[in-house]
């Protein structure tokens, strides 16, 4: 059950509704800022919602100019293309961030930002693994951000953790700061309609796997379980609408709110997220989108560890709108329930249509064992092994 002694912090406005990006100039001037650089990635690019912040930007008069554009961010935000915005930024004489796209792309701003803040040079150096910073001992950064997300997945937006690519070291390391969440998180529906059903789908799930997070963690409190419980009734209710019809702009508007309140809670609550050290670790060695791993995963691992799952399973179920289980069986519940939702949004059991190679059951031991996601809650071998029966498909 949550505790009673917990901390709760929150650093970003929240800007919401259809044609909200309009207010980004009006942030971006009362921040001091008049020359951004825009951040955002080939997709987001081509459908046209980078456009359209642009334009929005543009009709604010002499007071805003675009300073220059990276528009390449890669699936993962690596360390390599993070210190390509930071040069950017610098080359520009940019004197703000605007981020237009899914958590890739906005994590990537939020530690270009981080660098540029702190005077940092190389990022593989100074992030080989977990890095932290708490107010009040972390500063503020000294240029602002303003995030305007085209998924409902990540809620990187609002997060005070980015997930970085280590390139040398080829692992995802996860940086913490209240500082590096944006100032003014702009959640315009429009931007998100340009967006496959299939993306839609698993980007949506990743918002479900981290209210379950953080519902389960052992350091839930009642502020993160009003957010992520309150997350997964829209979700229940939503992410079926918007796959079904990308084009239902209340119910896209409603999901990047979910989005938010389940990455808020997951961030406050942060602790035991056995799911996301596989996804990390799966993910970041093979490539795989982040939330296609996370829902994947997310059944089997409540399958696989009953004990960690069971104390909650009946108040996750009842906020997923399922039948209450509680006891023993709950988790067994629980699981098939997410798998009929998964099947539902046309998403696959496992990993089968990657082809992954295959794995002795030491070396994935390993690869989980060593992913800083896992340094909270140790997943046994033989968890590992077991979901890894389930989800990993013929290689």
């Amino acid at each position: 059950m949550p505790g009673e002694s917990f901390r709760f912090e929150l650093r970003s406005v929240v800007e919401s509704g259809p044609g909200s990006r309009r207010r980004a100039a009006g942030w971006l001037g009362g921040l001091g800022a008049r020359r951004p650089l825009l951040v955002t990635d080939r997709g987001v690019r081509a459908a046209g919602a980078s456009a359209a912040v642009e334009e929005a930007l543009s009709q604010a008069g002499a007071d805003v100019r675009i300073a220059g554009r990276i528009e390449d961010v890669p699936q993962d935000a690596r360390t390599g293309a993070i210190e390509g915005i930071v040069a950017a930024y610098r080359a520009a004489g940019a004197d703000a961030i605007v981020a237009v796209g899914g958590g890739s792309v906005i994590d990537a701003a939020k530690v270009a930002r981080w660098a540029l803040g702190r005077g940092v040079q190389v990022l593989d150096e100074a992030l080989p693994g977990n890095r932290g910073e708490r107010s009040p001992k972390a500063g503020a950064l000294g240029l602002p951000l303003i995030a305007l997300p085209t998924t409902a997945g990540t809620g990187a937006e609002v997060s005070p953790i980015a997930v970085v690519l280590n390139e040398r070291l080829g692992i995802k390391v996860n940086l913490l700061s209240p500082y590096i969440a944006a100032d003014v998180a702009i959640l315009d529906a429009e931007l998100t309609l340009g967006l496959p059903a299939e993306v839609t789908a698993y980007t949506g799930f990743d918002a479900l796997t981290h209210a379950v997070e953080a519902v389960c963690s052992p350091r839930a409190s009642g502020l993160s379980d009003a957010y992520a419980l309150a997350a997964l009734r829209t979700i229940a209710r939503d992410l079926p609408r918007v796959v079904a019809d990308g084009q239902d702009v209340a119910a896209r508007g409603r999901m990047l709110v979910a989005s938010l309140m389940a990455i808020t809670a997951f961030g406050q609550a942060l602790d035991a997220i056995p799911v996301h050290n596989l996804a990390h670790a799966i993910g970041g060695r093979f490539g795989l989108p982040h939330g296609l791993c996370n829902a994947v995963l997310l059944p089997a691992v409540v399958a696989a560890l009953p004990d960690f799952y069971q104390g909650r399973a009946g108040e996750l179920l009842d906020a997923l709108g399922a039948p209450v289980v509680d006891g023993p069986g709950g988790p067994d519940a629980l699981a098939g329930h997410l798998r009929q939702l998964r099947q539902a949004l046309g998403l696959p059991g496992d990993f089968g249509r990657h082809a992954l190679p295959a794995m002795a059951p030491g070396e994935l031991c390993a690869l989980v064992a060593g992913d800083p996601s896992g340094v909270a809650y140790t997943l046994a071998a033989e968890t590992v092994e077991r979901v890894a029966q389930e989800v990993w498909g013929a290689g």
